[in-house]
């Protein structure tokens, strides 16, 4: 016979910043065999920053009704949305449809184990130009 168990445990991830946890559950039945459950957690506990470069800061004259938004955020964004306001009224939580992401490759390292490279064993060679 199954029975259904439902638990809420308070499980305190630790210090040591934000980044990935493992965390295992144990459970033991009554005739004293345990099984084990593994889930992997990412903390996350400070909001992303982000930094627009166009349009930049203060009024904008478009010549279209289009805002395409460029700039960067310090890590993976899960989704964009926006609120508008205008004289037609107003629109909130509006999802963003994002076109593409584009990554600065002068922050890219790849290891090289080529000597001839101008680089020594186990360093780091930059990418792009």
């Amino acid at each position: 016979m199954s029975r259904i168990v439902s638990f809420n445990p308070p499980v305190d991830l630790g210090t040591g910043g934000d980044g990935l946890r493992a965390v295992n559950f144990y459970f033991q039945g009554l005739g004293g065999l345990t099984t084990r459950v593994s889930t992997r957690v990412w903390l996350d506990t400070a909001p992303p920053v982000i930094a627009l470069t166009s349009p930049g800061p203060g009024t904008n004259t478009l010549q279209q009704p289009v805002l395409q938004l460029q700039g960067w955020a310090n890590e993976d964004l899960y989704s964009i949305s926006y609120d508008l306001n205008n004289a037609a009224g107003s629109l909130s939580n509006q999802d963003v449809l994002v076109l593409g992401r584009a990554f600065d490759t002068s922050q890219w390292r790849l290891p090289t184990n080529r000597v001839d490279s101008g680089f020594n064993d186990g360093e780091f060679a930059r990418c792009g130009r």
